[in-house]
């Protein structure tokens, strides 16, 4: 059973919670007694799409289910491990490796994929899928962005040396840790914004911040090696309500069409939604998205435009998903399925049009089906 602390002052493990008001509950995860024999605990990151939770001790890193049930170990043979993130995209591993002034890039089973010079006193690291970069935290006050080319995009320095490091989803800013104290927030641009958690603070030789899809920021501690979480009332969250919830389409071979996703914020107040789309699927890709990106005011909507075309498809069915990510952890990636049918040919429509008030044929009458691109024009007996 977890253990839940309240905002107050309280002695957890022989550390100190303090808060000058009440602000931020408080739940610690894992970690009295050094639990599995770890002595310390230098990185923390989690996949948001399933919420399975990664720390790191020197030598090994740790997987557990998003309830703190322990899945494996997985040892990368890299030496001195400090920092850990989380490439939601590919579903992959990132590891700061702090001796060698390098970070990796792993599987889930253990195969270091990449192995990169960090250029960098190299501390701790993350991802930001909004821009799909890595972002190094760099001991001597600095935070990179990388490409998946790694190349260095952008830097910028802050007021602390860097411990720990994460991506904050629900402004699209940079959270910086330094040891026991607070929280800095910066802008993907360098701007010291806030003092995120501002009357929250344990002193327990922070390493490593991460969040999680139940919105909770994650805090491992050193030496102390225990993991907690602060519940995170700090931004305003927003929430993606998007219509259909699939799709399906039936077309003549040859042809074109359109359907229309709406994607709406129905979150908390002052909240802006980012959102961003693409498609996935086998084959040719018939399918087309306008806008790919935006960001949404609270109860403001975006109508997103799908084009369809089938000169290169045979006739038969096919399907495309499309993903849709915002910076909602619990809607961090939402699939709608589209079914699309190539008809080959069409038989003959033929039928007659009476004025059902005189009994009479009608001639000149407008028969259209624009779905199936029929149109015909009645005869003088009222037939088509």
């Amino acid at each position: 059973m977890r253990n839940i602390f309240r905002a107050g002052s309280i002695s957890i493990l022989g550390l100190m919670f303090i808060c000058v008001s009440a602000h931020a509950q408080f739940e610690l995860l894992w970690g009295e007694n050094q639990p599995g024999g770890l002595g310390n605990i230098h990185g923390v990151t989690v996949n948001l799409e399933n919420g399975d939770i990664f720390i790191c001790d020197f030598a090994n890193v740790h997987h557990f289910d998003s309830e703190m049930e322990r899945i494996g170990t997985i040892n990368f043979n890299l030496g001195s491990i400090r920092g850990l993130g989380f490439d939601t995209r590919e579903n992959l591993l990132l590891i700061a490796n702090y001796g060698a002034g390098r970070y990796a890039i792993a599987d889930l089973e253990g195969e270091v994929l990449e192995n990169r010079d960090a250029g960098a006193n190299l501390n701790t690291i993350s991802y930001d899928p909004d821009q799909d970069l890595y972002i190094l935290g760099d001991w001597n006050r600095r935070v990179i962005f990388r490409n998946r080319q790694h190349e260095v995009v952008s830097q910028f320095d802050v007021d602390v040396n860097i411990t720990g490091i994460c991506y904050y989803p629900v402004n699209g800013t940079v959270f910086v840790l330094d040891t026991n104290d607070p929280i800095l927030e910066y802008s993907i641009d360098g701007d010291r914004i806030a003092v995120a958690l501002p009357n929250d603070q344990i002193t327990g030789n922070g390493q490593d911040i991460a969040y999680d899809p139940m919105s909770r920021i994650l805090y491992a501690t050193g030496q102390n090696a225990w993991l907690g979480a602060f519940e995170d009332n700090y931004g305003a969250l927003p929430e993606p309500q998007i219509e259909p919830e699939a799709f399906e389409a039936a077309i003549g071979f040859g042809l074109d069409g359109e359907e229309t996703l709406t994607i709406t914020n129905v979150g908390e107040e002052e909240s802006n939604l980012r959102f961003s789309l693409n498609d996935v699927g086998e084959g040719v890709d018939w399918l087309e998205i306008d806008p790919e990106s935006g960001v949404l005011e609270l109860d403001e909507e975006a109508e997103i435009t799908l084009s369809y075309a089938t000169e290169e498809l045979e006739p038969g069915i096919f399907e495309r998903i499309i993903i849709v990510r915002t910076n909602n952890p619990e809607f961090f990636e939402v699939e709608v399925p589209f079914e699309l049918t190539v008809i080959s040919g069409f038989g003959s429509l033929t039928g007659t049009v009476i004025d059902a008030a005189y009994d009479s044929p009608v001639e000149g009458a407008v028969i259209s089906i624009p779905r199936f691109g029929f149109e015909a024009t009645t005869a003088e007996e009222g037939v088509y």
